[in-house]
């Protein structure tokens, strides 16, 4: 890439994560007691805005050196988890925001409020408990795949002898039938 092209890239990469982020805490929010609101909107914005940089720091290293290195596969690793968890939830935050919107287009025709006075319902604590309960399973299932490596895994060799199948194959002597036994045999083996 151009470094006008990966500029534009790492700009374009670092809004979509702030977007992104700033949706989650929505959900996040809901969670939050109203005591610690202030401290959660630190801490999170914290956290969300260091590994923006963090993540933007890694692609403008990628450009510049061509290659991607252990500890850009590490970074990388960490966006994956983290963009696999975030859509997770978004899901359900949007999913809960389509059915608020139709709530309140019905309100607003019908005249009806909340009880704050509002057309808009509240974002319900619940479905954001439960958004976050999901993405934990795949996040959880990307951090295993990347400690335990994706050749943690063993091959049981398991032989069977189909008896009323061996028998008419070994019969027929030609061609197309030793083709399929080519084809059939390693079937037939496993």
């Amino acid at each position: 890439m151009r470094k006008v092209g990966g500029t534009l890239f790492i700009i374009t990469l670092l809004s979509i994560i702030i977007f992104l982020d700033w949706y989650v805490f929505q959900g996040i929010k809901a969670i939050l007691p109203a005591d610690y609101l202030t401290q959660g909107k630190i801490i999170y914005w914290t956290i969300a805005g260091a590994v923006a940089i963090w993540l933007g720091f890694t692609f403008y290293t990628i450009m510049q050196e061509g290659k991607i290195s252990t500890a850009s596969q590490q970074s990388l690793n960490l966006f994956l988890v983290i963009l696999v968890t975030q859509l997770t939830v978004i899901v359900f935050l949007f999913g809960e925001d389509i059915v608020r919107g139709i709530g309140s287009v019905y309100g607003y025709a019908t005249g009806a409020t909340n009880e704050d006075g509002s057309l808009m319902a509240s974002r319900r604590k619940f479905i954001s408990q439960i958004a976050f309960a999901v993405a934990a399973i795949p996040m959880t299932g990307f951090i295993y795949g990347i400690i335990k490596g994706k050749y943690d895994f063993r091959t049981i060799k398991k032989h069977f002898i189909l008896k009323t199948f061996q028998r008419p194959l070994t019969d027929l002597p030609s061609r197309r039938s030793q083709t399929f036994m080519l084809v059939v045999s390693p079937i037939m083996m496993r």
